[in-house]
């Protein structure tokens, strides 16, 4: 039993993107790992000290949190979450790499486009929002097979960003 009398053992005290303790505190004790190590030893299925942590989040979000006083002004996001990724370098998922998006609709809120996968998506000009995703050119195998899998057969490197 833990000093103290305590049937449980005590919680981490280093700072973690969900607070100032620990989020599992009967986890075993680790020294911190850097930012690096944990990716390196999440990704090869070894042990970490916490998981690691990446997530995006809109602007108008940020502005509102800085104007309620939860950040300073230019405070950095990924910093202030402690989080362990800046950015994924997102590689091009698109079934035709090149295609440039074709506007069908616009009104003063919302623009309707093609994309490179087929799908017709219409998204708000004057805020952040998922997409409302209008029809698909891929309804089935057979479109699939057809439009889908020759565009991402092989290797393109117009999907790799670096």
């Amino acid at each position: 039993m833990p000093a103290g009398g305590d049937k449980h053992p005590p919680a981490h005290p280093r700072r973690t993107h969900l607070g100032t303790r620990d989020a599992f505190p009967y986890s075993l004790p680790m020294q911190p790992m850097s930012k690096k190590e944990r990716w390196a030893n999440a990704l090869s299925r070894r042990p970490v000290d916490r998981l690691p942590v990446h997530e995006g989040f809109w602007a108008e979000t940020v502005k509102k949190w800085t104007a309620e006083g939860h950040m300073r002004e230019g405070e950095d996001v990924t910093e202030h979450f402690d989080m362990d990724l800046r950015s994924g370098g997102w590689l091009n998922s698109m079934v035709d790499p090149g295609f440039q998006p074709v506007t069908i609709e616009e009104t003063e809120e919302t623009i309707l486009q093609l994309d490179g996968n087929g799908a017709k998506l219409r998204r708000h000009k004057l805020h952040s929002a998922t997409p409302e995703h209008v029809d698909f050119r891929v309804k089935d195998r057979a479109s699939w097979e057809e439009f889908a899998k020759p565009g991402l057969s092989g290797l393109d490197r117009r999907r790799i960003p670096f």
